[in-house]
């Protein structure tokens, strides 16, 4: 994606933490939409190591906890830090997980992040694959048919 102006940079940082969200805490859209930073707690162990969680109102009303792991937490740190955020959350913090573009604090809607993800499969991967060659089309034409789900 690109990231040549600050919108850009925005657009980019975000996607790249809805990606971090989805595939390695392994979320759903609704559980990103539905929950906020203040969902994530760092608890220290035996070995007086900080480990983070991220602790999720999913499907059914069930809670789960997500390991948030080093990367999981620099890639929110990079994207609180995009939204003019302290790097980490404090536990009474309602911001949503993931925030529209400019200084709303809303939570977006479902449709919005699937769109989002949907921009970066088809705008971002199947394009640069696409760009590659000929030989890659087929690879671009399977990344194009899976959804969020």
């Amino acid at each position: 994606m690109p990231r040549d102006t600050n919108r850009e940079r925005e657009h980019y940082v975000r996607t790249r933490w809805l990606f971090t969200l989805l595939y390695l805490g392994g979320l759903r859209i609704t559980e990103v939409g539905g929950n906020t930073m203040q969902r994530f707690f760092c608890h220290t162990d035996e070995n007086g190591v900080d480990r983070w969680w991220l602790e999720m109102l999913g499907k059914g009303g069930k809670e789960r906890l997500v390991p948030a792991t080093a990367e999981m937490m620099t890639e929110l740190s990079a994207y609180r830090r995009e939204c003019g955020l302290a790097a980490l959350p404090s536990p009474d913090e309602d911001t949503p997980l993931i925030l529209p573009i400019g200084q709303s604090l809303k939570p977006l809607t479902r449709a919005a992040l699937h769109r989002i993800v949907n921009r970066g499969i088809r705008g971002g991967a199947a394009e640069a694959l696409r760009a590659r060659g000929t030989e890659y089309a087929a690879r671009a034409d399977k990344l194009e048919l899976p959804s969020a789900h």
